[in-house]
């Protein structure tokens, strides 16, 4: 069942709406929020929200706050994908050595046992007394050693919630014109959870190793293509093709909050004149959603690498070297 909220207060607008479920709500559900925010329009009704050329860019999302969001939603998606993986290595270690331990476990208790049995047909000799201390403190503890090992060989690693979170740098956007003037700020973040049971021990860590996707084995033996990964993540893709192979997943979700900021003017009539003015305008909106699945991985627009000059004058230094390739030994100049 889904529910809702919408209400203006003043100079603020929410509108919420969220699924609800019966206990023990233990399922994460589908929600989206909006909350939009702005100042007093000059020369307005106080406390009367207007429409503007500032405000109505806030509201709306432009393709360069579309692509900070896929930046966002993708480090969340690569961050879980670590998290995973590191935990997954350290709780597969631990499975083959107790693994190991319990095989070993049942084969001494086994040989244990075939010894007592080659005694058995001198038991009519013993007393009752020593057969009942034998049985307690000799084969008792040996059974019991091979139904506990037996239990952890049977057992499949416990389920376990892995998170991940990512945020995109503020892309920021201007407006020049004759009735208004502002700067835009957009902030976008992601938070992504899933329950994952490792299935497959050995694909998992054949996936591990490299050996499920040769695609991206391929990608990495191209020459410079770590270059080209920091200008549009490609590798990041095709590793996202097999980041799950080996494990079961359930109650997957992400949530997205992108924030936009407006701090400009507009030049409207001073009141009681024919003379205009520039007044100050601010305005605001807050977007939360989270929807169910993992978070898919999609490409983001091909950009300079961010807050990164090292970066770009080595990517030019190499992309020089390789339209010149003829070494000068062979007469080249």
């Amino acid at each position: 069942m889904t529910k809702g909220i919408n209400q203006v207060q003043g100079l603020k607008t929410v509108n919420r709406s969220w699924e609800v479920q019966p206990a023990p709500y233990t399922k994460p559900l589908p929600f989206m929020s909006t909350i939009d925010q702005q100042s007093q329009y000059p020369n307005g009704v106080p406390g009367q929200q207007y429409n503007c050329t500032i405000i109505g860019s806030v509201q709306s999302l432009s393709g360069a706050d579309q692509n900070a969001m896929t930046i966002a939603t993708n480090a969340a998606r690569a961050k879980l994908v670590y998290n995973l993986h590191e935990g997954a290595s350290a709780a597969l270690g631990i499975s083959i050595i107790e693994w190991k331990s319990s095989l070993k476990m049942i084969a001494g208790a086994l040989t244990s046992l075939a010894s007592k049995r080659a005694r058995a047909k001198l038991y009519y000799k013993k007393k009752a007394s020593d057969i009942y201390l034998e049985g307690v403190f000799g084969w008792l503890p040996l059974i019991q050693d091979i139904a506990s090992a037996w239990d952890v060989l049977k057992t499949t690693p416990p389920t376990t919630v892995i998170k991940g979170s990512g945020n995109a740098p503020s892309a920021m956007s201007y407006i020049d014109r004759s009735t208004a003037k502002a700067s835009f700020s957009c902030e976008a973040g992601c938070r992504a959870a899933a329950r994952f049971t490792l299935v497959n021990q050995n694909v998992a860590l054949l996936n591990q190793l490299g050996l499920l996707n040769p695609a991206s084995v391929a990608w990495d033996a191209v020459p410079y293509s770590f270059v080209i990964n920091w200008f549009v993540p490609v590798g990041q893709m095709l590793n996202s093709l097999t980041d799950f192979v080996g494990y079961s997943v359930s109650d997957g979700y992400y949530t997205t909050k992108i924030t936009k900021r407006a701090d400009g003017s507009v030049y409207e009539r001073i009141p009681n004149t024919s003379k205009y003015t520039w007044y100050g305008r601010y305005g605001q909106r807050v977007q939360v959603q989270r929807k169910l699945g993992l978070p898919p991985y999609k490409l983001p627009s091909p950009a300079l690498p961010t807050m990164s000059l090292t970066k770009a004058l080595i990517a030019f230094s190499l992309f020089d070297k390789v339209r010149d390739p003829i070494p000068k030994a062979f007469g080249h100049k």
